[in-house]
């Protein structure tokens, strides 16, 4: 009896460490790149669907059930709520600064040193002030001591369409050194934002000015139209500034900017090729088709916000269709209209 007792016990013990098993761990040396993806072999995942559990909970023997993202598929149409773990090493004899890659909106990880885990957050819908570690990259950097190991825990949060995890780890020495050391202070590209952002202020007030004169519709729509390219243009410092402490604003912006900004392409192209007067039918479409645009991205931007995956899915289908669809009618449009100036100069 003792000793059936005694392989009970045996056999309970193997299933806990069976289920605990933790994968090798990702060793860091002094050829760690600027970024190096963590091999599958490296890393583990659990999906909870759509419980969102907490860390206590998730250090819970019901969930320690980590598996292999080689066993994973993704789930269509459903809610991923996903946990990653796996370990490092530090295989030098000199401390080492590595970062932890942001990807997601929102990512919590925790990091197990001296039998306490230290609780870190970032993320691009993370509010500037509550961030860990280099805001504006989204990078968490951690010094490993030299031989030490770590545990660390990430919770991805709601992973829509994909149960993609890979981590990546950076080398906190090279990253600074590209992004800040060896960087001039402003980027070719960020000179031609500049000079295009106050070209196109320029252009509203030009626009408005001839709208005052002779109250040309055209105007006015291209004004408003210039307006939102601006916001589009000027998107990456707004979000570092104005909407630095209020991410959901910041994708709301983005959402109405985007729509806003199809929406009165439309009315210019409408009222620059005067196409009431030309194509009555096709300037009838061109008013739906406006329309249909603002309830779409009305719709993506609730369905994301709130989870809705179906409708999502479905929305955007149908929205990428209607895009093809327009694409044609613009084209036969446009042909059509060329062929009618190249018979009336004919005619004269």
């Amino acid at each position: 009896m003792k000793h059936l007792l005694l392989y009970f016990i045996l056999f309970i013990t193997a299933s806990a460490a069976a289920q605990d098993q933790w994968p090798e761990p990702f060793i860091i040396n002094d050829s760690l790149p600027m970024y190096e993806n963590l091999p599958d072999e490296n890393y583990q995942q659990l999906n909870t669907g759509e419980d969102e559990v907490s860390f206590k909970e998730i250090l819970s023997p019901k969930y320690q059930k980590f598996i292999s993202p080689e066993d994973i598929f993704p789930g269509i149409g459903q809610k991923n709520h996903v946990w990653v773990r796996y370990r490092l090493k530090n295989s030098t004899l000199h401390p080492k600064i590595i970062t932890f890659a942001v990807d997601k909106n929102e990512e919590h990880i925790y990091v197990k040193e001296k039998n306490k885990w230290k609780h870190f957050v970032s993320g691009e819908m993370v509010p500037w002030s509550k961030r860990d570690g280099i805001r504006d990259l989204s990078q968490i950097q951690y010094t490993l001591a030299p031989g030490q190991e770590i545990q660390v825990y990430v919770n991805l949060g709601d992973v829509i369409f994909n149960t993609d995890s890979s981590r990546r780890i950076g080398n906190f020495i090279k990253i600074i050194e590209d992004k800040f050391v060896e960087k001039h202070n402003y980027d070719t590209d960020d000179v031609i934002s500049f000079g295009f952002f106050g070209f196109i202020i320029f252009a509203v007030i030009f626009n408005l000015f001839f709208y005052y004169v002779n109250r040309e519709k055209v105007y006015l729509v291209y004004s408003f139209l210039l307006v939102f390219s601006a916001f589009l243009l000027a998107e990456t410092v707004l979000s570092s500034t104005v909407f630095a402490e209020h991410r959901d604003a910041y994708g709301f912006f983005m959402s109405a900017s985007i729509t806003l900004f199809i929406v009165t392409l439309l009315h210019t192209v409408r009222f620059f090729f005067r196409v009431n007067v030309h194509f009555p039918g096709w300037d009838k479409f061109l008013v739906y088709f406006s329309i249909y645009i603002a309830i779409s991205g009305t719709l993506i931007y609730l369905s994301f916000v709130n989870r809705w995956i179906v409708p999502l899915i479905v929305v955007g289908t149908i929205a990428g269709l209607a895009a093809i669809v327009f694409i044609i009618a613009a084209i036969i449009m446009i042909v059509k209209l060329l062929r009618k100036k190249t018979k009336k100069r004919g005619f004269l």
